[in-house]
């Protein structure tokens, strides 16, 4: 799901930056929100509702990150200031006029196509980090936990009676392989019940997972730049 989240960061950073380019200043906002995401996602899933200003300096300002800090559902809380960013950038109303007077049909229909494309990546965004709220808040059934940890308590305290008759003084070293290799697959089980939480040994690298996304966001955005720069250099000459 992580993958997930960072691809269509990737594919909403990209038409952003295609068909926002017309309005910079909600383009970058756009932007901006698409890259807080993924920190405000990261937080939210190991139950942090502290933004560092520093993660989010130079992409947010101190009171778009305080507002995101308040807000109950911060990944949502973007996802909507990503809307709004786009909504500014094609007005409603405009649209409207154009549709109601019948001039210029095909550029209406295009900013529709182009605003239900943006629209499906948000979504996907969405669902997927519903989907890690999911697992977070989905923890190992206490009927299951307290059934097997009852069973393993049983069955190595009664082993060493069972085979020690047999084999000798085999029986200690056996009894210790044993209990490591079925109390280590329990576990293991505890470990991926809470994939998210960074006091686990083996939590998700998800501050990884951000700065990836932080570096995809920005390679985007100098290749827009460039090819921006590139083409008003041709207009010129």
């Amino acid at each position: 799901m992580w993958e997930m989240v960072i691809a269509y960061i990737r594919v909403l950073t990209s038409g952003i930056c295609e068909y926002l380019s017309h309005s910079p200043k909600q383009r970058d906002q756009a932007v901006a929100w698409t890259a807080a995401f993924a920190v405000a996602s990261k937080q939210m899933l190991r139950g942090e509702t502290d933004i560092s200003q520093a993660e989010l300096a130079g992409v947010l300002s101190s009171d778009d990150v305080t507002r995101l800090q308040i807000a109950k559902h911060p990944p949502l809380y973007c996802c909507e200031e990503i809307r709004h960013a786009i909504q500014r950038a094609f007005p409603k109303s405009c649209s409207k006029d154009h549709a109601h007077s019948g001039d210029n049909i095909p550029a209406v229909i295009a900013q529709s196509t182009i605003i239900r494309s943006l629209e499906s990546s948000i979504d996907a965004l969405i669902i997927n980090i519903g989907g890690m709220e999911r697992i977070r808040v989905t923890p190992l059934p206490m009927v299951y936990v307290s059934h097997l940890r009852t069973f393993l308590l049983l069955y190595l305290l009664l082993l060493p009676y069972m085979i020690g008759e047999t084999w000798g003084h085999f029986t200690v070293p056996t009894v210790f392989i044993t209990s490591f290799s079925l109390l280590g697959i329990d576990g293991a089980a505890a470990e991926c019940e809470s994939p998210f939480q960074k006091c686990r040994v083996n939590h998700l690298d998800m501050d990884t997972f951000c700065q990836t996304a932080f570096k995809s966001v920005l390679q985007i955005l100098i290749h827009a730049a460039e090819r921006e720069k590139r083409e008003v250099f041709i207009s010129e000459s």
